[in-house]
């Protein structure tokens, strides 16, 4: 080889090594050499102003400083590389929902040439990592799309830095990552490919601006290849940036497409019409397609309260779209959904489809309308199409004060059938819903009622039928919303479903408070208060006569149902149970409907996504509330039952005993009747034997001039058998008997009689005969009468002179005090007391009495006198009490051994008759 040849090969080397490492570009959000070369557009340099801000996305930024992005781009043949440099005043990402983030989207057509109608591929990088944004959900690291949703994108090809104004993004992408099904980038010198940018800001935490490059400036960028720019393969790495679409180099702002690659692009989701043209005022001429829109201003109608036409809005104007429709949709049936508030006339090409309300100069005149329902909508045999639509809304603030849109939003749906049997289904499910939802608390309401109106005492019933009512007022009033047809009707709805909430939030506190602790606490005043204020406070700001946001009052709200949740809580799972466990399943049906409406609530500010066909989840809360009750009101029921089958078997038992008490103490009283009848008879019966008994007594003592006689006789409480007497022959022999029958009452009162017969018959007897011959006469004729086990002890003394002869049958022994020694003697004659089976001779005894000699006769009821011990006064004591008086008159003798009775029973009762007979020898 020549040497200048080698030189020249050497020279190119040096050159390539030269420029390829002037590529070498790292991911790490710091700008490379290579990008500093890059001058402008044609070679992969752009600034988007922040007037390149979309219309219809919010406010626009007030100046680069709040929203701008430099963009540098550049290729090999492997990956395209991006990075960007964006200004922003606050960088945030703090919303679940991604593309409502501070972020970047690249908007892809891999291969333009192929003329598609719908497919682009979606790259999204956030502005801030999960770390940082501290928020998961929020968070893109180039996500996917499409068929390449699921291929994960390494975190080598992004990288992300904060500055001090705004915020870095760099980002590598592989050219074999960029495509779609049919369609792939062609990598070359002189290729192209479409591109779109998006750069979203985020700060009024809503999706409400982006900045955008692109040939057509619409939102339809995410899935029109048509809207996109075009990007040209330079040498050197260089891409050139064409603000022009390959597929459609004529297109503009305001211009939509229509394909039916689009439609089935997103079968479940509507065709959103965005890149509209305003102007205020009303001209009919400008429903002519052929009219001059080119100075018509670009925006969204959806005449929010932060997003509304820069030349203003006074009430009527007239909205025009451009629709490039693709020849499979010609002729072809499709569904138009047109949500509005307001009033308006929908004309296609000129002629007038549908007036929705009317449209009217003044609100006067105006007539709302909310359709509801899909309308056929059919485009002629021709590409380029004009939809204008003249719309009247009057309530405008009013209405954005409420956060409600003033404007209108219009959908296209592929099938219209379809859509019809879709809006039927809906109609259909509501209805179903709003019947089983409402109905349910109606029905337990009214049964709740009744179960007061019978039983007054349990408030609980009562107030919970009325928190019942209120929650079907508000459930009735939600599934109702979509049948109304105008916004006044739905403010009064909603009035009602206002002034209905804090009843049912205090109805509900009241029954916990009745059905736990049977009394209302002083913090109870607080919640009906605050529940009065705030619903007089939204139910004015619902009719413009104070200016609170509903935010604010929702908020409100939103904390009252919080602190009605806390006491909830209090009252069944921390009173309630230190009371009884009872009430566990009321406060699930309760704890489950706070929890329900505290959903509702993340729902309703968007922090977590809609659950179910409506998002409505305080529902399910109301219906387990109603279920909870149900079960604990059958539970108590049961137990109630059970409680009462309970008391009715002791009832059962209890009358059982009071009856059969009856019975007894009917049967106690008829035997006291008896026993009382039966006493008084044995009482006059005693009464009568007693004085029987006294009969028999001897009714004078004689009088002898040896002998100082005296006797007495003190009956028991019952009658004794006890007997004395005396026989004074004619030859002034003295015979005294005294006895004591055994046994009481009338028994002992006969044999007395027949004791007295017989010594009045055989008294006369003299000396001839024998005095213990006598008792053994007189046990026979007694044994005999069989008097059935009653005997007669017996002691009988003869007298004559100074010479006395006793003999007993079971008496107690003879006491004889003598005078001149002064001692007792006992006179002890055993022998069984006559009638006895075994009575034989009976002993027979003399002695004789000197002047001052004293005879003690009695019977056994005095030696056998008890006194409060159960101590028997006994023989042994009697001498010696006897021995004490013996010198004393027969009198005081028997008063003495009285007295001394008396003293010796201490108070108890006499159980036997006592009986003494004194002699005292003169």
């Amino acid at each position: 080889m020549k040497p200048n040849t080698v030189f020249a090969l050497l020279i190119i080397l040096v050159l390539n090594s030269a420029g390829m490492a002037q590529f070498a570009i790292t991911i790490d959000a710091q700008k490379d050499a290579f990008y500093e070369q890059l001058a402008g557009p044609e070679d992969g340099h752009i600034f988007i102003s922040h007037s390149a801000f979309l219309p219809l996305s919010g406010p626009k930024p007030d100046g680069d400083a709040d929203l701008s992005a430099q963009v540098w781009v550049a290729w090999d043949e492997a990956y395209f590389y991006l990075y960007a440099e964006v200004s922003d005043d606050a960088v945030k990402v703090n919303n679940r929902f991604r593309p409502d983030n501070d972020c970047i989207e690249l908007k892809f057509d891999p291969d333009p040439r192929k003329k598609a109608l719908a497919g682009i591929v979606n790259a999204r990088l956030s502005a801030l990592d999960s770390l940082a944004a501290r928020n998961r959900d929020g968070v893109d690291n180039l996500y996917s799309e499409g068929s390449l949703a699921a291929e994960a994108v390494s975190p080598k090809n992004y990288a992300r830095r904060l500055t001090d104004n705004g915020y870095v993004l760099e980002i590598r992408l592989a050219w074999n990552w960029i495509k779609t099904k049919d369609r792939t980038v062609k990598v070359g010198i002189g290729e192209i490919f479409g591109l779109a940018i998006n750069f979203h800001d985020n700060d009024s935490d809503e999706r409400d601006g982006s900045i955008q490059w692109s040939p057509a400036m619409a939102d339809e960028v995410w899935n029109t290849p048509q809207l996109l720019g075009t990007m040209e393969f330079l040498a050197d790495h260089k891409l050139r940036f064409i603000r022009q679409n390959s597929i459609d180099p004529n297109v503009f702002m305001g211009k939509t497409y229509l394909s039916l690659d689009r439609l089935k692009e997103r079968p479940e989701r509507p065709f959103t019409l965005e890149n509209w043209k305003y102007h205020p005022g009303d001209n009919m001429d400008w429903a002519n397609p052929s009219f001059d829109d080119s100075a018509w201003e670009a925006t969204y109608p959806r005449i929010s309260s932060n997003q509304k036409p820069a030349s203003g809005w006074n009430g009527l104007g007239w909205f025009r779209i451009h629709i490039a429709v693709d020849s499979s949709l010609w002729s072809a049936p499709l569904a138009l959904n047109l949500w509005q508030s307001g009033a308006s006339e929908v004309y296609l090409d000129g002629k007038l489809l549908y007036r929705l309300g009317k449209v009217g100069p003044s609100k006067a005149e105006e007539e709302t309308w909310i359709e509801r329902n899909p309308r056929c909508i059919v485009f002629d045999r021709q590409e380029e199409h004009v939809l204008a639509i003249r719309y009247s809304n009057f309530s405008t603030d009013y209405l954005n004060q409420l956060g409600i849109d003033a404007g209108f939003t219009g959908q296209i749906w592929e099938d219209l059938n379809s859509r019809i049997e879709d809006r039927a289904a809906v109609v259909r499910t509501i209805t179903i819903y709003q019947i089983l939802f409402a109905v349910i608390p109606i029905v337990l309401a009214f049964l709740h009622l009744f179960l007061f109106l019978y039983y007054p005492r349990a408030k609980e019933n009562l107030y919970f039928a009325l928190c019942m009512f209120c929650w079907a007022i508000i459930v009735f009033e939600d599934f109702q919303s979509p049948f109304l047809k105008n916004i006044p009707q739905i403010i009064w709805f909603e009035s009602i479903s206002i002034s209905a909430m804090s009843p049912a939030i205090i109805f509900g506190l009241l029954t916990a408070y009745a059905g736990v602790s049977r009394k209302i606490p002083r913090q109870c005043l607080f919640f009906i208060i605050a529940g009065a204020v705030l619903t007089i406070g939204a139910l004015l700001s619902l009719w413009r006569w104070i200016p609170l946001s509903m935010k604010t009052g929702s908020i409100s709200f939103y904390l009252y149902i919080a602190a009605a949740a806390v006491e909830l809580f209090r009252v069944f799972f921390i009173q309630g149970f230190k009371k009884e466990k009872s009430g566990w399943i009321t406060g699930i049906g309760f704890t489950a409907l706070m929890l329900a409406i505290f959903c509702q609530i993340l729902i309703g500010f968007k922090i977590i996504a809609p659950i179910g066909q409506f998002g409505v989840v305080y529902i399910y809360g109301v219906l387990l509330l109603s279920v909870s009750v149900s079960i604990d009101l059958s539970r108590r029921f049961a137990k109630t039952n059970r409680d009462l089958e309970q008391q009715l078997v002791h009832v059962k038992e209890l009358s059982r005993k009071s009856l059969e008490q009856e019975r007894r103490a009917k049967e106690q009283e008829i035997a006291h009747k008896l026993l009382e009848a039966d006493n008084a008879r044995k009482t006059q019966e005693l009464e009568e034997a007693r004085q029987f008994q006294l009969a028999m007594l001897p009714k004078e003592i004689p009088s002898l001039p040896n002998l100082e006689i005296s006797a007495f006789m003190q009956p028991a409480t019952e009658v004794g058998g006890d007997y004395y007497d005396f026989h004074l022959a004619e030859d002034g022999t003295l015979l005294v008997a005294i006895g004591d029958a055994t046994g009481h009452g009338m028994k002992a009162g006969t044999m007395v009689a027949s004791a007295k017969s017989l010594f009045a018959a055989l008294g006369d007897l003299g000396d001839g005969h024998e005095i213990s011959r006598l008792l053994s006469s007189w046990s026979g004729i007694i044994r005999h009468m069989h008097l059935d086990r009653i005997y007669m002890a017996m002691t009988l003394v003869r007298i004559k002179g100074r010479k006395m002869i006793a003999s007993a049958a079971g008496m107690p022994p003879i006491l004889i005090y003598r005078h001149r020694t002064k001692t007792v003697e006992e006179m002890l004659m055993k022998g069984m007391p006559l009638g006895g089976p075994a009575a034989g001779q009976y002993q027979e005894m003399e002695t004789t009495l000197a002047p001052g000699d004293t005879v003690l006769l009695m019977s056994d009821g005095f030696p056998e006198l008890f006194n409060d011990k159960e101590e028997m006064l006994d023989y042994h004591r009697i001498a010696g009490i006897y021995q004490e008086a013996a010198g004393n008159s027969a009198d005081e003798i028997i008063r003495h051994l009285m007295a001394a009775g008396e003293k010796w029973k201490n108070g108890k009762p006499q159980n036997d008759d006592t009986t003494f007979v004194v002699l005292k020898s003169r």
